[in-house]
């Protein structure tokens, strides 16, 4: 990929600074240095994915390989490129333990799901921690995200449920939003929909929403 086609000059000097002048043995005695710059890394990555790709008809593609997009350039030195397997390892294990969050929002007896892009099947919203919010704060971001609605005004933090290692807020609604015309992050998610719950369909359910579903049957 020939990143000077397609990001500003500024752009291009950050990514030379990671890939070219950041010395990548001395990163690796620090897991914070290496966390910190990995997260830029992803930032660069979501621009590409919003700006760049339908803009550009650029092939679409993930964290992984976009971070080898950028570090097995041409310009990259070969030393640095052994060191971007412990990087991105490291990195994972940092997102993998981070909590998530998420909001099971109920209309009588349906209720709000979301399907990922490249699943099939459906579950709540939810999502991990960015920059040290709160729980609710979290449940509140990714709900907006993934379907377009603002629970900001209506989020009750005292009700919730925890369904393996997720804290869902609960959310009873007196009107059924249609949310067919807000937007949402057509990058993450490739469909939302009220549900009815329970279903006998259980084979579009998440293992979340699965859980759920028994519980409501007690």
């Amino acid at each position: 990929m020939d990143v000077s086609k397609w990001l500003s000059d500024n752009d291009i000097k950050t990514i030379k600074d990671y890939v070219e002048k950041v010395d990548l043995q001395i990163y690796l005695q620090n897991k914070e240095l290496i966390i910190q710059t990995m997260k830029q890394i992803e930032k660069l990555h979501w621009f590409y994915i919003d700006n760049l790709q339908k803009k550009f008809n650029f092939e679409r593609v993930g964290f992984k390989k976009f971070i080898e997009y950028l570090f097995y350039g041409k310009n990259v030195p070969t030393s640095y490129k052994k060191y971007i397997k412990k990087y991105i390892s490291i990195y994972s294990q940092y997102k993998r333990a981070l909590p998530r969050f998420g909001t099971i929002i109920r209309f009588n007896n349906e209720y709000l799901m979301v399907k990922n892009i490249g699943s099939n099947v459906y579950g709540f919203p939810k999502g991990k921690v960015e920059n040290n919010e709160a729980d609710y704060q979290t449940a509140i971001r990714e709900t907006f995200e993934e379907t377009g609605i603002n629970i900001s005004s209506i989020i009750d933090v005292s009700k919730f449920t925890i369904i393996y290692d997720v804290k869902y807020f609960l959310i009873d609604l007196n009107n059924k939003i249609n949310f067919n015309k807000l937007p949402f992050d057509y990058n993450e998610i490739y469909d939302r929909k009220w549900v009815k719950l329970p279903t006998l369909d259980k084979n579009i359910l998440s293992s979340h929403a699965k859980v759920f579903m028994k519980i409501l049957s007690i």
